[in-house]
C-alpha cells in the first residue's frame, strides 16, 4: 500500500491532470530551495524514494585533489578511503541524512 505521501501525489495528479514526475519534481525543487536557506555552505539534493514514498534530503560533495571547502568537496585521499581505487576527481558522493552529521554513511547517486 502506498504512504500519504504517494496517495496524495496520485490524486494530486488525476485531479489535475499532471504527471505525477511534474508534481515530485515540485517537491524536491521545493525542498532543496528550504534547504539552501537552512543549509548555506553545503550542496543539498533532494529526491522521492519510490520503493519508501519517502523525501530524501542528502548532502553532495564533489571529489577533488585539493579541498578548497570542506562543506561541498571531499578530498581524493579521503574518497578512495571510503570507496577504494573507484573513487576518482569530480565525482559526486552523497551523504544521507542531515549534513555535518552524515559522513560516516555516503553513498553514490543513482545512475542516470
Amino acid at each position: 500500500m502506498a504512504n500519504p505521501l504517494q496517495q496524495t501525489i496520485e490524486a494530486l495528479s488525476k485531479e489535475k491532470g499532471v504527471d505525477p514526475e511534474v508534481i515530485i519534481t515540485a517537491l524536491q525543487d521545493a525542498i532543496e530551495t528550504a534547504a539552501r536557506k537552512r543549509y548555506k555552505n553545503e550542496n543539498m539534493r533532494a529526491r522521492f524514494n519510490t520503493e519508501t514514498g519517502q523525501m530524501e534530503l542528502v548532502a553532495v560533495k564533489r571529489i577533488v585533489e585539493t579541498v578548497t571547502n570542506a562543506a561541498t568537496e571531499m578530498s581524493l585521499d579521503e574518497a578512495h578511503t571510503l570507496y577504494g581505487d573507484e573513487a576518482e576527481v569530480d565525482m559526486e558522493v552523497e551523504f544521507p541524512g542531515q549534513p555535518k552529521t552524515s559522513a560516516a554513511s555516503p553513498r553514490r547517486p543513482p545512475s542516470r
